[in-house]
Formats: structure tokens, C-alpha cells, sequence
């Protein structure tokens, strides 16, 4: 198995379509939100398994071993170091939002559309 690490900056946000498996484990030093706009895909981070399909939310904590594969999904991704939100967060609230476990939080209707706002939002802040 290759492992390759990832260069990360302090805040990145793209919207991209992907078709192909990311096969490869990989890591970065940066959290990392995955919300899938369309299709579905199979998650492998560290020794854990999920499936997460349209709407999903999956967490990746920094320098975890990761990996996808699976149909091809349009999805929203953001990545954000530690160091990016303690410019805007207290140290208490940065533990309370920053996990250590990776998770796919499937959200509801409501839900859906708050995440997508916000996604948009940064896509275009920081996308000028």
C-alpha cells in the first residue's frame, strides 16, 4: 500500500465533480469536510468503513489515513487547519467542534440546505 501526504493550506473550499476511485491512502494536516452534493461514496479512514450518499457529511480528522472509492459524486470540500479557526474560535469551542473520530452525519431536509448554503457562501469568499 502507497501512502502519500497531501499539502494543505490553513483554509481551502472546492466544489468538485469526481468520477474516478482515490485509491491511493493519503493524509493531510488539516481537517477535512466532505458533503456530497450527488452521488455516493465509500469512505475508508484509518481502520473504519462508511458509505455516504446525497447529503451526507463526512468528518475527517487531520492526519488521518484516508481513502475513496465507489460511483461518482459531486461534492463540496473543505479543508481547515487547526491554526485557521483559532483565529475565530476559543480554544473551548474549537474542542467541542473539532473530532478526533471520523463520522457521516446524514442530514435531514433543513439540514441539507443550511450545509449547502454555507459551502456556497465560502466557495465564494474565498473564490474571488
Amino acid at each position: 500500500m502507497s501512502i502519500e501526504y497531501v499539502q494543505t493550506e490553513k483554509f481551502y473550499i472546492e466544489k468538485y465533480t469526481i468520477k474516478t476511485p482515490m485509491s491511493t491512502m493519503h493524509y493531510h494536516h488539516a481537517y477535512e469536510l466532505y458533503y456530497i452534493l450527488e452521488g455516493e461514496r465509500e469512505y475508508f479512514i484509518g481502520d473504519s468503513f462508511f458509505s455516504a450518499t446525497q447529503g451526507d457529511l463526512v468528518w475527517v480528522p487531520a492526519d488521518s489515513l484516508h481513502r475513496t472509492e465507489g460511483k461518482g459524486a459531486t461534492r463540496l470540500l473543505m479543508y481547515f487547519k487547526k491554526s485557521f479557526i483559532q483565529e475565530y474560535f476559543s480554544n473551548g469551542t474549537i474542542s467541542k467542534v473539532t473530532y478526533d473520530t471520523p463520522f457521516v452525519f446524514r442530514a435531514d431536509a433543513h439540514a441539507r440546505g443550511t450545509f449547502e448554503n454555507m459551502f456556497f457562501d465560502l466557495l465564494k469568499e474565498f473564490n474571488k
